[in-house]
């Protein structure tokens, strides 16, 4: 146990001081640069930068400021400029670009969607009673059963009817004496068409009619074949005149409706050929859009298109689901290009187009659609003829981000190194005069506050009306013109509400003193210091380094930290 205890104790040893000595060797040479190599890239004055945080860029070596690693230069194997970037051929190797050449061809889509298979309404008609009785015999006794044109749905018996068909029997047996036959031929008829607008059948009358008196029922039969899908009257049930009794429907003809978003809808069109495979069906239906409906169902989001399908066979049944293939070319003479050419950034869409010679322009383009073969058809920003980026594009963009940073920051350098243009004596008084009226209430707000009396805005009022006369830019001008509001709003506001006004204020000349610094001849101390309060959120200036918060009037007049100094001409 002991020589174990031992051994245990010499193994974690050798892992400390391994773990110790790479960890030295780690911080001596991070990210693989030796002394040398960063003394020659400082020495040529490159850029450094963060691996992890490109937007990172400084002249010098050191640490990252975000993550604290150490800065690389930035690589010198690939350089910008406005039509994109150019790496070397061995690096574009490395990192793994595979190119494509885009082709023109048509674009053809297949949208896939679930349906359901419904009754085609016009195939459905109502037996509808349109006299009063009671149903005798029930034929037509169970849903789902076939009916055939002309079968006896049911036998119904009603005193009216019997009195019609006692009419019909009278009229047929009246002497056809020739005073008396017109009289016969009129009640005849007359009775006939009575019995039709009720519902019995020509057939029926006329065997009615040979009888010699009228039966206690009489048959009505369906005027087409169907299968009966409703059945609201049983045998021996009352009826009255406009009661619904059965509701029969053809099923040559079936419709398959399908849900399809908005954004889909370009792919179908009326007359188009829809092809279907319905649950329990190996074959698949074909079938044409005959409906697309001009509303959007307000809880699925969706769109109803209807296609109608031949049903001869009666294999397909109301309800069933089938999985919809909807074929169309949206272009017959498209761009197209791989889906994994096209980088969607939220707001754009890019595509890296080759150039040669290692040679790589971000181009923006505009997508039409992408089909289940993984190709996307591009409305515009490329020709059929340009070679694209289809792998490695990630990495293109990345490098075109730092080129296009670096750019920034170079730029950004030029401009603060360069000569700014010289600021007019009589501006720079107009300044000075600000920024002194400024310091003068900043004073008078940081005090104890005694009385509650508002300050005097006038004297800060009249020099930033001054000041707005002497603009020339439109900067100056804007920034100028804004200070005069606040302070004329303060001017008429109680102590309390000029406090808070002043942030504002405050906000006002610091961007004006960071267009134009003031001169030390204005200020009474060397350094004006920019102080900001954690509870008010608000910033400030004054002079010396005693705090005097101007957002309190007895408490809290020490709540404060110095956030920055302002610029000072000497």
């Amino acid at each position: 146990m002991a020589m174990l205890l031992k051994r245990t104790l010499s193994i974690l040893a050798v892992l400390t001081v391994s773990t110790g000595v790479g960890y030295m060797v780690g911080r001596s040479h991070p990210s693989g640069i030796t002394p040398s190599q960063t003394n020659e890239a400082e020495h040529k004055g490159e850029l450094w930068t963060c691996s992890m945080h490109p937007q990172v860029l400084q002249r010098s070596s050191g640490n990252c400021p975000i993550c604290g690693m150490a800065l690389v230069p930035v690589s010198s194997h690939t350089h910008a400029n406005q039509d994109g970037i150019t790496i070397e051929p061995a690096i574009v190797q490395n990192m793994g670009v595979r190119l494509k050449r885009a082709e023109r061809g048509p674009f053809e889509r297949s949208l896939r969607a679930v349906g359901y298979v419904t009754w085609a309404e016009p195939n459905i008609y109502d037996v509808n009673m349109r006299i009063s009785g009671w149903v005798e015999k029930l034929y037509a006794n169970t849903e789902g059963m076939r009916i055939e044109k002309g079968e006896k749905l049911f036998d119904v018996y009603s005193p009216e009817l019997q009195v019609a068909v006692e009419e019909l029997i009278s009229a047929r047996k009246i002497n056809r004496a020739d005073s008396t036959r017109a009289v016969a031929d009129a009640l005849y008829k007359t009775t006939q068409r009575k019995l039709l607008q009720w519902g019995v059948g020509s057939d029926d009358i006329e065997v009615l009619s040979k009888l010699d008196t009228a039966p206690r029922t009489v048959p009505f039969r369906s005027q087409g074949s169907g299968d009966l899908i409703e059945k609201k009257v049983v045998e021996g049930a009352a009826i009255t005149s406009g009661q619904q009794a059965l509701r029969i429907v053809d099923r040559k003809v079936v419709w398959l409706d399908t849900e399809i978003f908005p954004m889909d809808l370009s792919s179908v069109q009326l007359g188009q050929r829809v092809t279907a495979s319905v649950e329990g069906s190996a074959k698949e239906v074909v079938g044409k859009v005959i409906f697309i409906d001009p509303r959007v169902d307000p809880t699925t989001r969706t769109v109803r298109v209807r296609t109608v399908l031949d049903n001869k066979e009666g294999l397909l049944r109301a309800g069933m689901f089938a999985t919809v293939h909807i074929r169309s070319v949206l272009d017959r003479d498209a761009v197209l290009v791989p889906r994994e050419a096209v980088l969607n950034t939220g707001t754009r869409e890019l595509v890296f187009v080759s150039q040669g010679e290692g040679h790589f322009a971000p181009r923006e383009v505009s997508s039409l659609a992408e089909n289940e073969e993984g190709l996307v058809a591009v409305k515009s920003g490329l020709q059929g003829d340009e070679t694209v980026v289809v792998s490695g594009h990630f990495l293109l963009d990345a490098e075109t981000r730092v080129r296009e940073g670096i750019q920034k920051y170079l730029k950004t350098q030029k401009e603060e190194h360069s000569p700014k243009e010289k600021v007019l004596p009589e501006w720079q008084a107009g300044v000075d005069k600000v920024v002194g009226r400024y310091l003068e209430l900043s004073k008078r707000f940081g005090e104890v506050e005694e009385k509650s009396t508002p300050a005097d805005m006038v004297p800060l009022l009249r020099a930033a009306e001054a000041l707005s006369s002497l603009a020339r830019e439109k900067t100056e001008r804007d920034i100028a013109a804004h200070l005069v509001h606040l302070v004329m709003e303060a001017s008429t506001a109680s102590l309390e509400q000029q406090r808070e006004i002043f942030k504002a204020v405050s906000e006002s000349v610091l961007e004006l003193l960071s267009q134009t610094p003031p001169s030390d001849s204005a200020l009474e101390s060397e350094e004006l210091f920019i102080m900001s309060c954690p509870m008010t959120k608000g910033r400030w200036i004054q002079e010396g380094k005693k705090i005097a918060n101007p957002y309190y009037g007895r408490e809290m007049k020490s709540c404060a930290e110095r956030v920055g100094i302002v610029e000072v001409k000497r």
